[in-house]
């Protein structure tokens, strides 16, 4: 089928591992890892349709109303979220997912996305986004920065957006306190001890939730586990800036695990919102590696 995946991907390789990128959101596509499909290779559709791989920023997730305030004027963006709410909608997972990235950086085993921000209405704020995969050994290694090249302290949130390949079989495990409690246009209104991870295997697992007050070891990390019924595990993981955590369950791509630093309309609400300074940057670092039952 012609273009059925996204222009212009890149390939990456280890010694144990391969991978597909694409500057088009700064998209991680494809993973494979010791001959294992980790991530299946997304179509163009996959990631228009859901956000397969994408890079969320200025915010992750929904803003409701697809609007927000600064400075004591009403900033608006597009509704891509045709959920029920008192405004219209929503504006899901920022502004870059489907941009073009300018390739910063580029070796057989590491790519470095950019993309500066600041000409949109709705965020008219000079704040560069980098986005850098590498793979070593038998690992993915990313990151996701935001730097402000203007005159005023901007807000920024940001994530990203992978769908593992998962059988029904496997099982899912989230180290994680508390899951939002929704309204009906997704938006959170609180927190609540968190009991819908709790599933004996994937298939009984449905899931739109964001997790909070995860489960971190002494350096800060947090992680998401997939147990195959063969013994061999997939760990997603993510650094302490990453305090929150998206879970989706698609029906055929697989399961979104999401790292965010700020849950749903944090503009809105302030929570966990990161005001950088002028020349300040943050600097989130997740990945996914594999291993096995002990």
């Amino acid at each position: 089928m012609p273009h059925e995946f996204l222009e212009d991907e890149l390939e990456l390789r280890s010694e144990f591992a391969s991978a597909k990128v694409s500057p088009w959101g700064a998209t991680l596509t494809h993973l494979v890892i010791n001959g294992k499909p980790i991530i299946n290779h997304a179509t163009k559709q996959d990631v228009k349709n859901s956000f397969a791989g994408v890079t969320l920023a200025p915010w992750p997730n929904r803003l409701a109303g697809a609007a927000w305030q600064l400075e004591g004027k009403t900033l608006s963006a597009k509704v891509n979220d045709h959920a029920q709410h008192a405004s219209g909608g929503n504006a899901n997972h920022g502004l870059v997912f489907d941009r073009r990235f300018e390739i910063k950086n580029q070796t057989s085993s590491k790519v470095t996305f950019a993309i500066s921000l600041g000409k949109d209405s709705v965020y008219p704020l000079e704040v560069e986004i980098v986005v850098s995969y590498e793979l070593i050994g038998d690992e993915l290694a990313a990151s996701i920065s935001a730097k402000n090249h203007g005159g005023k302290n901007a807000p920024v949130a940001f994530g990203t957006h992978p769908y593992l390949a998962i059988a029904q079989d496997s099982k899912v495990k989230i180290s994680a306190a508390v899951q939002a409690v929704n309204d009906s246009a997704q938006i959170p209104t609180g927190w609540e001890p968190a009991v819908k991870q709790n599933a004996d295997s994937y298939a009984q697992l449905k899931l739109d939730d964001c997790f909070a007050q995860l489960e971190t070891d002494k350096n800060g990390i947090a992680q998401t586990l997939i147990t195959n019924s063969d013994g061999s595990q997939v760990s997603v993981w993510q650094d302490a800036i990453f305090k929150y955590l998206m879970i989706y369950t698609h029906p055929t791509l697989g399961i979104a695990i999401e790292p965010q630093t700020a849950p749903a309309n944090a503009f809105n609400t302030g929570e966990d919102l990161i005001w950088l300074e002028p020349a300040e940057a943050v600097t989130g670092h997740w990945g996914i590696r594999v291993g096995s039952e002990k």
